[in-house]
């Protein structure tokens, strides 16, 4: 079970991973279902590892993947003996219209839940997934915006 959900920032993909990606503790500050990120061992960089505390009194260990700073990062960690996991894409691609004066990306953000047990948990959960899922990219493109003012 994943979603995809892709939008449109008028911010550079430079300022949409300085304001949004960068630092993983920050991370709650556009996830609107995580409370807090702990023991990160670094920045978004592939090997990162960090704990995910989600609203609702979950804890995720999870590790940064297949990360090309400004374009995309994976973030994926497993839970339930390894039943279930989670998966996390963001990419960032400059629009063919973009310029230096008009920046414009395309934002798209994927999030799923894997294995077995995650995916009849998504299912069950869907609606509240497809939520934060659209959610997280309003909040990506609204903060990158004003930080790119």
């Amino acid at each position: 079970m994943k979603m995809k959900r892709t939008g449109l920032c008028k911010a550079t993909p430079e300022t949409i991973w300085n304001t949004c990606f960068h630092s993983v503790e920050g991370w709650p500050a556009w996830d609107p279902d995580m409370r807090a990120v702990t023991d990160a061992s670094g920045p978004c960089e592939t090997g990162t590892t960090m704990t995910f505390h989600m609203n609702d009194g979950g804890k995720f260990a999870m590790r940064c993947e297949n990360v090309v700073q400004n374009r995309r990062l994976e973030f994926k960690g497993g839970f339930l003996l390894g039943l279930a996991g989670a998966l996390g894409t963001i990419e960032l691609e400059p629009t063919p219209s973009s310029t230096s004066d008009s920046p414009e990306t395309r934002v798209t953000y994927s999030f799923g839940l894997t294995g077995m047990a995650g995916n009849v948990f998504g299912w069950i959960n869907r609606k509240p997934i497809e939520r934060g899922t659209e959610d997280g990219l309003a909040n990506i493109v609204a903060m990158s915006e004003s930080a790119q003012k």
